[in-house]
This record gives C-alpha cells, structure tokens and sequence, in this order.
C-alpha cells in the first residue's frame, strides 16, 4: 500500500508540474512548433537518467522515494498528455 500511495503523490505533483510549466513555456514562447512538450520531455528524460545514477549507485535512497521520484513524479512530468 505505501508504494501505491507514494507513486500517486508523485505522480500528482509531477503532473501538475508539467501543466503548469507547460502553460508557462506556452505563454513565454509562443510558436507554431510544441516547445513546451519538447523542453518538458528531454528535461524529465535526463533528470530521470541522471537521478537514477545518483540515486542508485552514488546514494542509497530509500526504494520509496526512488519510486516516488522516478515513477511517481517523472513518471507523469514526461508523459502527462497536454490540455490546451
């Protein structure tokens, strides 16, 4: 039960992360081409690869707050699905 609910919290932060930093990168730089899904995307993307390597096997970080971190919040921050 406690991995589901740390993927949730994750997931919900990082979903609302990438609405509103998206809204943000729209309304700076506005284009015809999806900057803000392109910029949101490589930026979770190398976070994730780089958090990983950190997390696995420079610290050791409790298996809730990698899953929270890279399932939860990443997880959702580079897939979430953009309104608007």
């Amino acid at each position: 039960m406690p991995n589901i609910l740390v993927i949730a919290v994750g997931g919900a932060l990082g979903a609302l992360s990438r609405y509103a930093l998206g809204v943000w990168i729209s309304n700076k730089w506005d284009q015809g081409f999806p900057l803000h899904t392109f910029l949101i995307n490589i930026t979770g993307t190398f976070l994730l690869g780089f958090l990983h390597i950190l997390f696995i096997e420079r610290l050791n970080v409790n298996p809730l707050w990698r899953l929270g971190i890279g399932v939860g919040f990443l997880g959702a921050f580079t897939t979430f699905s953009t309104f608007g």
